[in-house]
């Protein structure tokens, strides 16, 4: 019969190989915030259920581990289920949240994009450009493709609808090429023939 201490280690590294996997297939990258927040989570718990030998099941450990460790990303999930559904106040209060709750970088980037595809959809759209320029300015380095890509078609796209046509084209563009195989890079492409069929009759 194992220890109930040894299964709650056990159960927490299986959980921090598990979900940073996870992320990083999601394309949130490797976090060693959440490597670091999970060993440290089981750690206690370890010593806990080692001095007190309490047998703390194993699952519900494991709901413990995912809320504490996972709040952010669940935070930036339930904003995007919101913005989706048109409810865009309230994602954006989400999302500003998850900015409170010591995100490690990557997903403090993913919410401040969230905030800025918010923003476009609400209008207003200097503050969208603001908050996506910062993004690629300050993170560039940190962010995968993935979300670099999704960074610079909403730029173009706040720059096609504010009236800036040759910043557009040059976000679009480079959303396109950094990741031409992704959703983004895809809507980019058909951004462009857009704009570039509106420019034809227009010139005729």
């Amino acid at each position: 019969m194992y220890h109930p201490a040894l299964v709650i280690l056990v159960t927490g590294l299986v959980f921090i190989l598990a979900f940073g996997g996870l992320g990083y297939i999601r394309g949130y990258g490797l976090s060693t915030q959440l490597a670091a927040e999970g060993l440290a989570i089981t750690a206690i718990f370890t010593i806990l259920v080692w001095a007190t030998n309490f047998p703390l099941n194993p699952i519900l450990f494991l709901i413990i581990l995912y809320l504490i460790s996972m709040r952010v990303r669940l935070l930036l999930d339930a904003g995007n289920f919101l913005l989706n559904a048109g409810r865009i106040p309230t994602a954006i209060s989400l999302y500003k949240l998850a900015l409170k709750l010591w995100p490690d970088l990557p997903s403090r980037c993913i919410a401040k994009i969230n905030i800025g595809v918010a923003k476009i959809r609400s209008g207003a759209l200097q503050e969208a450009i603001a908050i996506l320029e910062e993004v690629l300015d300050k993170h560039k380095e940190t962010i995968s493709f993935k979300h670099e890509a999704a960074c610079l078609f909403n730029l173009g796209l706040a720059y096609r609808r504010a009236g800036q046509k040759d910043r557009a084209i040059q976000c679009l563009k480079e959303a396109s090429d950094l990741f031409p195989d992704s959703l983004y890079g895809r809507r980019a492409r058909e951004l462009l023939k857009e704009m570039g069929r509106g420019s034809e009759e227009h010139d005729g």
